[in-house]
């Protein structure tokens, strides 16, 4: 078509439909393309984080980061806050803790507006520190996310963690 942003568009939505009909492959073929042919559109950066969620959900942690790791150098808007809780989220699932903490700081860091992704990444903040055995920097990043998301579902489960410790 005439209009190479529709386009890119078009294709990142099939891919997304692809997905949710659980056609991977495909989901990959579309996501590919977007990213490779419109890497000027919005849409190529939507595209890499589709794939690198993908990517976590296979375990290939390395092509996640990488995937991750490029929108948040990239881009400062939502979708980098979402990639930069993302690479946090495979380093924490990879079993890298310390560094986990480390992009879910910068979450908070570099995109403070986004509130929905501070929860988040306060939430799994707390998480991390469990595992590392600092179960007063837990305490305190369970205790940030109920004073930002009094009646959310985050907070619900901060309390329940906190009960815990």
């Amino acid at each position: 078509s005439d209009n190479p942003e529709k386009s890119a568009e078009l294709y990142y939505e099939r891919g997304l439909a692809y997905i949710e009909d659980g056609n991977i492959n495909e989901a990959y073929s579309d996501l590919n393309h977007v990213a490779a042919t419109y890497s000027k559109s919005v849409f190529a950066d939507k595209a890499k984080l589709e794939l690198g969620l993908l990517e976590l959900v296979r375990d290939n942690y390395t092509n996640a980061l990488e995937l991750f790791k490029y929108i948040s150098e990239n881009r400062t808007d939502e979708i980098a806050a979402k990639a930069e809780y993302y690479y946090g989220l495979t380093l924490m699932e990879s079993g890298n803790y310390t560094d986990a903490v480390s992009a879910f700081i910068r979450v908070n860091n570099l995109h403070s507006m986004y509130r929905e992704w501070n929860v988040l990444a306060f939430l799994k903040t707390g998480d991390c520190y469990v595992k590392l055995k600092d179960k007063s920097k837990a305490r305190e990043f369970y205790n940030a996310v109920i004073s930002n998301d009094q009646y959310g579902n985050a907070a619900k489960e901060a309390k329940q963690k906190l009960r815990k410790l």
